[in-house]
């Protein structure tokens, strides 16, 4: 391997667990809170760094036998289990955005990104074992560029996290509760950072500089998501003078 794809080794191997910590954390709380938004965030938010997990598994298997993953494996590790990861974050955010009388419009909206989802998987399997060259190229052993189909179901997923994201954000900075305030803001951070974060490191050459800074984004923008989901308590006394 290049030093250049190590390096991106290293560091999906540190956003993906940093990802999945954080996650799993999130996850966590729903046993004290009994907040089906902390568990569906939670399990979703490993989900945010799936496109990096092929990478991550890639990189190491290139260190130890030489060689990386085949593309049919990189392409499904990274792009299969992303409409359950979407749904998922639907499914927290609806429960934020609509009240119980809007029942009927989450129901809707799930039942859209299920068929989207559904025909997204059936065009991933399908062209996996047919054409995979049309999903995308493998560049060295760690990185990828997606083509057609893929890479607008990416795109839609980006900006589904973000609009969905915007909205329950919006709810919560136009709190008069404090916390809640804080909480949003952090939220907020994070979608942005995340958003930047995610296009600068599909569309932007991985160089030796520009790589740390997207990284380092993307990272900080999970922290972010951490404190506006869990707001621990050192945070919170950092950003707000007790009452």
């Amino acid at each position: 391997m290049e030093d250049i794809e190590i390096l991106i080794g290293i560091f999906s191997l540190i956003f993906c667990f940093i990802a999945t910590l954080i996650g799993l954390l999130i996850a966590s709380k729903y046993r004290k809170y009994k907040q089906n938004t902390l568990l569906y965030v939670g399990i979703s938010m490993p989900g945010l760094s799936l496109p990096w997990y092929p990478s991550c598994i890639s990189f190491l298997m290139a260190l130890i036998t030489g060689e990386g993953l085949p593309p049919q494996i990189y392409f499904l590790i990274g792009n299969a289990f992303i409409p359950v990861t979407l749904l998922l974050w639907i499914l927290a955010f609806t429960e934020i955005i609509l009240k119980k009388n809007k029942k009927i419009k989450k129901i809707i909206i799930l039942i859209v990104y299920t068929v989207i989802g559904i025909i997204f998987e059936i065009f991933l399997f399908y062209t996996v074992f047919t054409d995979y060259n049309s999903i995308g190229e493998l560049k060295g052993s760690v990185d990828v560029e997606y083509y057609g189909i893929t890479r607008y179901y990416l795109m839609f997923t980006l900006l589904t996290l973000f609009i969905s994201s915007l909205f329950g954000i919006i709810e919560s900075i136009k709190s008069d509760n404090a916390d809640i305030k804080l909480k949003g803001k952090f939220l907020l951070a994070g979608i942005i950072l995340y958003t930047i974060g995610a296009i600068f490191d599909g569309f932007i050459p991985q160089t030796f500089v520009t790589l740390p800074i997207v990284r380092i984004i993307l990272i900080t923008s999970i922290l972010m998501y951490y404190n506006g989901w869990i707001l621990p308590k050192a945070v919170r006394n950092l950003f707000l003078k007790e009452k």
